[in-house]
């Protein structure tokens, strides 16, 4: 199985009660429009080497790793911008609804409508069509 999407994200602080070993708290990437993991909490020092900030809306590539013996599947998230304004609604007609993948699950369900060939980055950052009125 394999995993890769991109989604729209805000993200905002996770109360775990600790921060990590820099001392920084992790991060919830809270899809707002997209398909993402149930697994999108990153810990503070990755949200920020990656340049995430608390209450900032993101466009977030996700895809599937190794998995760990001990964790289970595992993931890469990127940060491919902050997004803001009109931006956000493109991007939400875009992506569509929130999807969330239950990655825990023995099972994944796919999307009938689901098109194997889309790729999901050009889908996001491909200008629309336009006509030209004569």
């Amino acid at each position: 199985m394999s995993f890769s999407s991109v989604f729209l994200a805000v993200a905002s602080s996770w109360n775990s009660g600790k921060g990590d070993k820099n001392g920084l708290a992790p991060i919830l990437l809270k899809c707002v429009a997209g398909k993402a993991v149930n697994k999108s909490i990153i810990s503070g020092t990755i949200a920020e080497s990656l340049g995430i900030k608390e209450n900032h809306t993101y466009m977030i590539s996700v895809t599937e790793g190794e998995v760990d013996e001990t964790y289970g599947r595992q993931f890469n998230f990127t940060n491919l911008g902050e997004v803001s304004g009109v931006a956000i609604l493109d991007a939400y007609a875009r992506l569509g609804n929130s999807v969330i993948v239950d990655v825990t699950a023995s099972v994944e369900v796919e999307d009938e409508d689901e098109k194997e060939d889309e790729d999901p980055i050009k889908m996001v950052f491909e200008a629309p069509k336009t006509t030209k009125k004569k």
